[in-house]
């Protein structure tokens, strides 16, 4: 039996349901840790939500798509052109560049 969890957009439900459906998976097969204690003190937990209209939320929704559509990868550049497209972002995914700077 499905373990219905609440989701914030309506919109995501299919995507909670796949992610919260996947997790089980792995739980199951001992992939990873059913339980969520962390250590000796553990915190209140909350689950990672990405902001509406953020890039962290375009991207999950374009791999959520691909996942559907029945893509087993996306090529990076792929998967920046059709964020870039879906308008689901607020922000250019171009403008986040990550360069590392090394002194010698």
């Amino acid at each position: 039996m499905e373990n219905k969890r609440p989701v914030r957009c309506n919109e995501n439900e299919n995507v909670a349901l796949y992610l919260w459906t996947k997790r089980q998976e792995m739980a199951d097969r001992g992939e990873i840790s059913d339980s969520f204690h962390l250590g000796k003190k553990a915190k209140a937990l909350r689950r990672y939500v990405p902001q509406k209209n953020s890039t962290a939320y375009a991207l999950l929704i374009i791999l959520y798509r691909g996942i559907v559509k029945g893509a087993t990868f996306m090529k990076k550049q792929e998967l920046r052109d059709d964020t870039e497209a879906s308008e689901l972002s607020l922000k250019s995914i171009r403008l986040v560049s990550h360069s590392v700077s090394s002194t010698i």
